[in-house]
């Protein structure tokens, strides 16, 4: 069974609309619209809000029986907390000291962490620290990192088409031959809003101060023109000197940014995760290595 499937079969069956899911569950509709089609994974947490806003028990979102299902018999199974002892060496474990193993709080088998009385809510810990990501809003622990969320919304595209066609006119049979090349960047309207800070271009500041100083030149030349001679060249010494200042300024502007303001909002664009439950954005510290 699909999970995706299985939401919107249940979302439909409820008469609700995907506005309707996303105001009872506070989650977005894009979110739900990627779920729904299997693009998004989301997390027991996400699921339990999902089910309360359908007013259906958890178990109906992997099983499509009338009744719940029946359980076999679990007499023979360890418990979690055998389990985690036998990890353990035999030792019994508690929520401080699971997290004392930091990063070896993890199992082997799909790589989550040990719930034995505490929730990490998608952990990475060290063992110099632990480390926990959630939404500060929502508590959700469905954070992606924005660079990669800016990363999935760009599309390059790069196709090439040709064209055939025979046509008969008064002037007998032709044929018509023709091809057309599309290359380009296709960016979503997310992707575009997470996008990185950039730096000022050089480039852009001198083009712009050759079109001013052109036009403030234009101007100049239209006014001797229109006016009897003598003409006095005050305003050019006056614009040359004002001209000057203000490329000087906006050049050491250009510089500072680009050396020192932009690093740092590169660096708080790099440690932001946006919360792919309710779109909060939050800033969190990494590890070096990580």
């Amino acid at each position: 069974m699909v999970i995706g499937d299985r939401l919107r079969e249940l979302r439909e069956a409820k008469n609700l609309s995907q506005e309707d899911v996303e105001e009872r569950a506070g989650l977005l509709c894009c979110y739900l619209s990627g779920v729904e089609n299997g693009e998004t994974v989301p997390a027991i947490e996400t699921l339990e809000g999902i089910a309360c806003a359908l007013d259906v028990p958890l178990y109906q979102l992997f099983y499509d029986g009338e009744e719940p299902p029946a359980l076999p018999n679990l007499s023979n199974r360890r418990s979690a907390e055998e389990i985690a002892s036998s990890r353990s060496g035999g030792a019994k474990l508690t929520p401080k000291g699971v997290q004392g193993m930091g990063g070896r709080a993890y199992n082997g088998l799909n790589g989550s962490a040990i719930r034995l009385g505490i929730s990490f809510h998608r952990n990475w810990a060290a063992e110099d620290g632990a480390m926990d990501l959630h939404c500060p809003r929502c508590k959700s622990t469905n954070l992606k990192k924005v660079s990669l969320a800016y990363g999935e919304g760009l599309y390059r595209v790069d196709t090439r088409t040709r064209l055939t066609g025979v046509f008969i006119g008064s002037g007998g049979p032709d044929m018509i031959v023709g091809s057309a090349r599309t290359k380009g960047l296709h960016q979503t309207e997310l992707s575009k809003t997470l996008g990185p800070p950039t730096k000022w271009s050089y480039l852009k500041l001198v083009l712009w101060s050759g079109i001013i100083s052109l036009v403030a030149l234009v101007a100049y030349v239209n006014h001797v023109m229109a006016s009897p001679p003598p003409v006095s060249a005050l305003p050019v010494e006056i614009y040359a000197v004002l001209f000057s200042v203000a490329f000087v300024f906006l050049l050491i502007l250009f510089w500072r940014h680009n050396h020192s303001t932009y690093q740092q909002l590169y660096a708080q664009w790099n440690r932001s995760f946006i919360c792919e439950r309710c779109g909060a954005m939050s800033q969190h510290e990494l590890p070096d290595n990580w």
